[in-house]
């Protein structure tokens, strides 16, 4: 019932650019591609400083609507933001804009034309994105009455998607091969009781004067 291990995708329009550019950058440069008056781009453009590095936008549309009235001194509303942030979803790499898991790969099983399972994939991440977060595989396979092959081959599309676009842009090899090191570790023994384990690791050593 995990997951599968999803990757970056198959085919990346802009990634050359990528190379030499950062996320941001790339996406500010597909700006000038859309036919927008100087309001429409003003908030295209806050909409790509508001997301963050991995190309998700977790800040909430009425959110930004507020910051664009108080700091920038412009106004719009929840129908227009939604307007432009659907031509934000429109960019490579696709997923950036996405304001969740499903919606980002939703959004790259849209534009992947010749990705297996298509069809079923769409309806899976906007129907059953509930199931699929909880990894309820079964009642997936019940509900779109998939066959078990059919079922594997979904799972195996799934991993031809990026859940976090933002990261396979502008990356230099270096960031990309950083190690995130916890603060801690839980474990749970063989009579379920739960430990705590501090991570020492990069952890500085302290002393205490007498004083």
């Amino acid at each position: 019932n995990e997951f599968p291990t999803m990757g970056a995708p198959d085919d990346a329009h802009h990634q050359d650019d990528g190379d030499n550019m950062s996320f941001h950058e790339l996406l500010m440069q597909q700006v000038g591609e859309y036919e927008l008056n100087e309001h429409e781009q003003a908030i295209l453009e806050y909409l790509i400083g508001s997301l963050d590095d991995d190309g998700m936008l977790r800040t909430p549309l009425y959110q930004i609507e507020d910051e664009l009235d108080i700091y920038q001194g412009i106004r719009t509303n929840q129908q227009e933001m939604e307007k432009i942030l659907a031509i934000l979803q429109e960019f490579e790499p696709f997923g950036v804009g996405a304001r969740n898991l499903c919606e980002c790969l939703l959004i790259q099983a849209k534009h992947k034309e010749d990705l297996p399972m298509r069809k079923q994939l769409i309806t899976m991440f906007s129907q059953y994105a509930d199931e699929f977060v909880q990894k309820h595989w079964d009642v997936i396979k019940r509900k779109m009455k998939l066959s078990e092959g059919e079922l594997s081959a979904m799972k195996r599309s799934i991993t031809r998607l990026n859940p976090r676009p933002g990261n396979s842009v502008g990356s230099l090899p270096q960031e990309s091969a950083r190690t995130i090191v916890p603060d801690f570790r839980i474990q749970v023994d063989d009579n379920n009781e739960v430990m705590f384990q501090i991570c020492e690791t990069g952890i500085p050593a302290l002393q205490m004067s007498d004083d």
